[in-house]
This record gives structure tokens, C-alpha cells and sequence, in this order.
């Protein structure tokens, strides 16, 4: 073989190779960018979709504590007239889902009246938030 044609060949090689480098460097570039482009368009929408559900839940909230406020303001007025209060504390954990159970205490513990029948039995004065309350008072 004469000298010239295989340095031409070995030219040829190296050319070659050296594009197939660099087509491979541009190629792995442009899919480095695009999943780093893809990634934080995942970020910001996941953030998005997590602040409204964040005010979703805070509206939520903010509606059952304003329900919950009313139903004591309203338990306020009818607090002397057991049968109407009774039946008024069943009334309001029907119609508020986030309450299971209205209890109203005497300064002893005892229940007073409750949603729930069963309860009206018990005696509350030896749990901790009963006496947290009591020594603040």
C-alpha cells in the first residue's frame, strides 16, 4: 500500500471519529438540557397544584372553625334549656362534618349534656386538658 493512501485512510479514521465524538458531545448536551428543562417545568407546576391545594385546605379549615364558632354562639344562648340543647348539639354535629361530638362540662367534669347519649355519664376532671384548664382558671 502506497504511503499516501494510508495516511488518507488514517485521515479518513480519524475524521470520522472525531465527528462521531462530537455529534455525540452536541447530542448529550441537548438531552442534559432538555431534562433539566423538562424538571423544572415538574417543579413549577407541582407547585403550583400544591399552593391551590394549600388554599383549598385553608379555605376548608377557615369555614369549619367559623361553623364550629357559630355553633358555640349559638349553644351560648340556649345552654339553660336542657332538652333544646340536646337536641341543638345533635343538630349541630349533623351539619358539621368536621365535629363528632359536642360535649358541654360543669366546672367539676361532669358532663353536662352531649351529641351522644353515651357520654352523659362521664366524668372528665382527671384528664390532663380538664386539669390544664382548671389551673388556669
Amino acid at each position: 500500500m502506497p504511503e499516501n493512501l494510508k495516511k488518507s485512510i488514517i485521515k479518513t479514521f480519524a475524521t470520522e471519529w472525531f465527528l462521531y465524538i462530537f455529534f455525540l458531545i452536541i447530542i448529550t448536551i441537548f438531552i442534559v438540557f432538555t431534562i433539566i428543562f423538562e424538571r423544572q417545568q415538574v417543579i413549577k407546576r407541582e407547585e403550583n397544584r400544591l399552593s391551590t391545594q394549600v388554599k383549598i385546605v385553608n379555605d376548608n379549615i377557615l369555614m369549619q372553625i367559623y361553623s364550629v364558632n357559630e355553633a358555640f354562639k349559638n349553644i351560648k344562648t340556649v345552654i339553660y334549656k336542657k332538652n333544646d340543647l340536646i337536641s341543638n348539639l345533635k343538630l349541630f354535629v349533623n351539619v358539621i362534618p368536621s365535629v363528632r361530638t359536642f360535649l358541654i362540662m360543669d366546672k367539676n367534669g361532669n358532663v353536662i349534656a352531649s351529641s351522644r347519649d353515651d357520654l352523659t355519664t362521664f366524668n372528665y376532671s382527671s384528664r390532663d386538658y380538664f386539669k390544664t384548664v382548671k389551673i388556669i382558671l
